[in-house]
């Protein structure tokens, strides 16, 4: 039982440090950002049917939702450590999100279909007239990013902390119940 409490630290802070450096060197690609790419390409082939607006915001609101679909799963099956995990990957989709919000002006990111693709974020804030507002909306989904990935980071120190005292207690009982008097 000791050694399956180690290997679950150490990957945990093996999985969580990968997510945390993908958060802090955003504007660099991470193998994570190919996997995310297909759930934000997913969502715009799945609602294709919608009107454009509706298809341009699909792509980001499915990179979204495929992960956090992930985290309510393994929650619903009381598989908290599971759960606050995926929440990483969670964060690190939203923080992606809002690099492309952000981008809605100056348009400088790379777009799947090359040169005369439409850039989602702005194309929606277009519509809306509300470009002024990407920058904003960037910076909101940028905090909710590091607030999910520092509230989930504390969540998981705790819960190895209380796992480490709980079998401190057992080894303890354990050598008082052996100890000769």
């Amino acid at each position: 039982m000791k050694k399956i409490l180690v290997l679950q630290i150490v990957g945990s802070f093996v999985y969580g440090g990968y997510f945390w450096m993908c958060l802090l060197t955003s504007k660099d690609f991470h193998f994570i950002d190919t996997v995310n790419l297909i759930f934000h390409e997913a969502g715009h082939a799945i609602f294709f049917f919608l009107p454009p607006i509706l298809v341009a915001l699909a792509g980001s609101v499915f990179q979204i939702l495929g992960p956090l679909s992930f985290v309510i799963y393994f929650y619903k099956r009381k598989e908290y450590l599971s759960a606050c995990l995926l929440v990483f990957w969670l964060a690190q989709n939203i923080n992606s999100v809002s690099l492309y919000v952000r981008d809605a002006i100056p348009m400088q990111l790379p777009l799947l279909g090359g040169e005369g693709s439409v850039h989602d974020w702005n194309y929606i804030f277009l519509i809306l007239n509300m470009l002024e507002l990407s920058t904003f909306c960037a910076n909101i989904l940028l905090f909710i990013a590091y607030f999910s990935a520092t509230g989930v980071t504390l969540l998981i120190l705790e819960h190895f902390m209380v796992s480490i005292k709980a079998k401190r207690k057992e080894v303890d009982e354990v050598h008082e119940e052996t100890k000769i008097d």
